[in-house]
């Protein structure tokens, strides 16, 4: 069936003529309900992987193709310029820059975890948060998305900025600290390390 909503068109008329056996075999055959998964939607996906993925995909979203920026690099940017360009630790839209929606990298399931899917790098792409956000638990196919190549040109996200904002600023931020901990300690293990 090509449109599904010819699908519930058929499966009304048969229940229009009390045929709802064949009504309920239909929709089983045809468009099965799968219930999503109870686990917890999300297993925390580490920050040395999310590095990984990121420079991978050369920070560029796998679904609309736009180059993505660090979190740490916008994050310091909030910090040193707060009314300008705000930051809110749970991202509500009236208190946080919409280039933290637009632009930030984060890391996304190809298969949702509620559909099944685990957090190994095969299965880990580069998002755009608004992509991510959008995607949430669908498929790419339910979506008709397909996943991008990383792009030609290399592009670090703006993690080399990050990495001498930090060092030029001392900015005391534990989770900024963190990432920049695991930036230097790449830089260091990895001569290829763009940053």
């Amino acid at each position: 069936m090509n449109d599904k909503t010819d699908l519930i068109s058929i499966i009304c008329t048969k229940l229009l003529s009390s045929d709802v056996v064949t009504a309920k075999e239909q929709l089983i055959s045809e468009w099965e309900f799968k219930p999503l998964s109870d686990e917890p939607s999300r297993d925390t996906i580490p920050e040395s992987r999310q590095i990984q993925v990121f420079f991978r995909d050369k920070f560029t979203c796998q679904y609309c193709g736009k180059r993505t920026v660090f979190i740490g690099t916008l994050r310091v940017i909030s910090i040193l310029s707060p009314k300008e360009f705000p930051y809110h630790p749970h991202w509500k839209w009236n208190e946080t820059h919409p280039a933290f929606w637009e632009l930030t990298s984060s890391c996304d399931h190809l298969v949702p975890v509620a559909r099944g899917g685990k957090s190994n790098i095969d299965n880990l792409v580069t998002a755009c948060y608004m992509c991510n956000s959008i995607k949430a638990n669908w498929t790419l196919d339910e979506l008709r998305w397909k996943k991008h190549e990383p792009a030609d040109v290399e592009w670090d996200g703006l993690v080399g900025l990050f990495l001498q904002i930090m060092d030029h600023d001392n900015i005391q931020d534990k989770s900024l600290k963190n990432w920049y901990k695991l930036l230097k300690k790449e830089k260091i293990s990895n001569p290829k390390f763009p940053g």
